[in-house]
């Protein structure tokens, strides 16, 4: 039984709100399966792992580059932040007692 679809009210807003994928058991696009048991069938699923993990090292340092960058950003969006928390918006924004700023 799939729990995650209990009750069945709305099947449109259950399958986006709750459905993650592992209910799929079969994918068929154009009378060809491309998906069945939890694999691709139309790709070498291996190959194209081995293929990222290459270009990972690239992409990671490339990545760290762009972090540094925008690193000076950092102290202007967490005041922001700290600003907006401190804003009264009429609810609690956290679970428990007060809300908090920190």
């Amino acid at each position: 039984m799939n729990w995650r679809l209990t009750p069945l009210n709305d099947l449109c807003k259950h399958l986006v709100y709750c459905e993650n994928g592992s209910s799929i058991d079969r994918v068929i696009v154009d009378g060809v399966t491309v998906f069945e048991h939890g694999r691709l069938t139309q790709i070498n699923e291996q190959a194209v792992l081995a293929e990222i993990r290459a270009a990972m090292p690239e992409y990671l340092e490339a990545h760290s580059l762009i972090e540094a960058r925008n690193s000076v950003f950092f102290p202007y969006i967490k005041k922001l932040h700290e600003r907006a928390s401190r804003q009264d918006v009429h609810m609690h924004r956290y679970c428990g007692g007060d809300a908090q700023t920190s």
